[in-house]
C-alpha cells in the first residue's frame, strides 16, 4: 500500500491521545529560560548551548519522510544542526558507545497516577554510527518555520533512517554513555523498555517505475516501499534537489 504524499507533518488520530499527557512538560521545555541544551557524560568538554548558539552552528536542511511504527507517514522539511557537529565540539572519549537523549515530556502509560515522573519520562538512544550520520540532526525548524511545541520544540531529533519513535522531542540534554543498562528499564528507550526494538531501521526497497510513479515539481519519480531493517547504508531517500531517483511516498 502506497501512502499518499502530503506536504506537512501532522500527527494521525492514532497518536493524538498523547497530546494532553505530554503538553504540560513540553510547554515548560519550550520556555525561553529553559532553552539550553546540556551535553555531558563520557566527553572531554561538557557543553551548555542556547537555542541561539545552536542556530549559529553549521546547519543542514533536508526534506524527508517520517514513518511511524503505527503505519502512518508524512513528509516535511527540517532544518537543524548536525548532531556530529555538536559531538565534535565535546571531544567524545573512546569508551563512549551510545548517545542518550533525555526529554522534558512524560507519558502516562496506564501506570499508577503516583508514579515517579522520571520513570515515565521519554528518552531515546542511538549508537555513534547513526549519531555521526550527516542526516542525523537536532531540528529547530520545520517547513521553514520555528519548530512548534506540538512537533517537539525547542529541539527534536531527526534520525531519518529509523522509525519515528526513535526521534526524541523536547530534548533537554544529551548524554554520552558506555551502556544504557542503568537507565530506566535498561533497553535504551521509553518504548524499548516496553518491548519495542532498539534499532528501528528502515530499508528502502524501490518498486518497478512502470508500476508506480508520481510527479513532483515537473519531475517523475518512482515510488518505493519502506521496510524494517537492521542497518541501512547510505542516505535516506529525500525529496529535494539532491534526492535519490527513488522517491518514498
Amino acid at each position: 500500500m502506497i501512502t499518499p504524499l502530503i506536504t506537512s507533518f501532522v500527527k494521525s488520530a492514532h497518536t493524538s491521545l498523547f497530546t494532553n499527557t505530554r503538553s504540560m512538560c513540553a510547554q515548560r521545555a519550550a520556555c525561553p529560560n529553559r532553552r539550553r541544551l546540556k551535553v555531558h557524560g563520557i566527553v572531554e568538554r561538557e557543553l551548555s548551548l542556547s537555542l541561539e548558539e545552536l542556530r549559529a552552528l553549521p546547519a543542514r536542511t533536508q526534506i524527508t519522510r517520517h514513518d511511524c511504527v503505527e503505519g502512518w507517514s508524512c513528509i516535511a522539511k527540517w532544518t537543524g544542526v548536525p548532531l556530529g557537529e555538536i559531538l565534535s565540539r565535546t571531544g567524545v572519549k573512546p569508551e563512549a558507545r551510545f548517545v542518550v537523549f533525555h526529554c522534558a515530556d512524560t507519558l502516562d502509560d496506564g501506570g499508577d497516577s503516583g508514579s515517579d515522573p522520571e520513570s515515565i519520562r521519554y528518552y531515546e538512544s542511538i549508537d555513534l554510527i547513526d549519531a555521526e550520520h550527516p542526516q542525523t540532526i537536532l531540528a529547530y525548524e520545520m517547513n521553514g518555520e520555528p519548530l512548534t511545541v506540538r512537533h517537539g520544540a525547542p529541539l527534536r531529533l531527526r534520525l531519518e533512517r529509523q522509525l519515528g519513535y526513535k526521534m526524541a522531542k523536547y530534548i533537554m540534554r544529551i548524554e554520552l554513555v558506555q551502556s544504557f543498562t542503568y537507565l530506566h528499564g535498561g533497553r535504551g528507550g521509553y518504548w524499548e523498555d516496553r518491548g519495542y526494538e532498539w534499532y528501528a531501521g528502515i530499508w528502502v526497497f524501490p518498486l518497478d517505475p512502470s508500476e508506480v510513479s508520481m510527479n513532483l515539481n515537473g519531475k517523475t519519480y518512482a515510488s518505493s516501499l519502506r521496510l524494517p531493517a537492521r542497518r541501512q547504508a547510505g542516505l535516506c531517500v529525500q525529496i529535494d534537489h539532491y534526492a535519490s531517483p527513488y522517491l518514498t511516498v
